[in-house]
């Protein structure tokens, strides 16, 4: 049977695991992974469609997780499910007991989808996880920058007080000067005058 799989736009899980688009052409690589990825999808599902369905939950898992490492997101898989399904709905497998192969099919789909569910679930917790430790880290730095101002402004103080303290030690050296040198001048003048007394005893004597 011809694979008719339209890949449409190349997808890739981002981050988030949600399906980021690229609008050009894939490259011709991913277009051939594409198409191997849906001929394996499609041997697959018509495999398991012949046989024990319970048995297959470990198949289905492990295509899951080929698909997860080569880049599809969950969009993409639900594509390539429902043109697997389109492609054999003509076929011997679905002609009989079209009901009951539609819903083994989606049994095969939804054990596919548990990988890509359980990656994208990891990588919203760790999304999370990144977050509240943003959060932290803002909150920290916020908390160390304030911390910071208090040490400027304290900083700050004590230069604005050692400074006065400068000021006023220059200001009583100076005030001492000055008291030191009038002390000076009136012993002068004290002298003078004791002199000038002594004079005018001995004149009027």
């Amino acid at each position: 049977m011809e694979n008719h799989f339209n890949a449409g736009p190349w997808r890739e899980a981002d981050s988030g695991g949600a399906a980021r688009e690229f609008p050009d052409e894939p490259a011709p690589s991913a277009r051939r992974n594409l198409a191997g990825l849906h001929a394996r999808y499609l041997s697959e599902v018509r495999l398991h469609l012949q046989r024990d369905p319970a048995g297959d939950a470990d198949r289905a898992r492990n295509f899951g997780h080929l698909a997860l490492t080569s880049g599809l997101a969950t969009v993409d898989l639900a594509r390539m499910h429902e043109a697997t399904v389109a492609m054999l709905a003509s076929s011997s497998e679905f002609s009989s007991t079209r009901n009951r192969a539609l819903k083994r099919a989606a049994f095969f789909f939804s054990q596919a989808l548990i990988p890509l569910g359980a990656a994208q679930r990891a990588t919203q917790r760790a999304n999370r996880v990144l977050l509240q430790r943003n959060e932290t880290l803002r909150q920290h730095t916020a908390a160390l920058a304030k911390i910071n101002r208090r040490l400027e402004r304290e900083v700050a103080r004590r230069e604005a007080g050692q400074a006065a303290i400068r000021r006023g030690k220059e200001r009583y050296q100076k005030l001492f000067a000055e008291s030191q040198l009038m002390q000076r001048k009136l012993r002068q003048l004290t002298r003078q005058i004791i002199s000038a007394q002594e004079e005018e005893r001995k004149e009027i004597s």
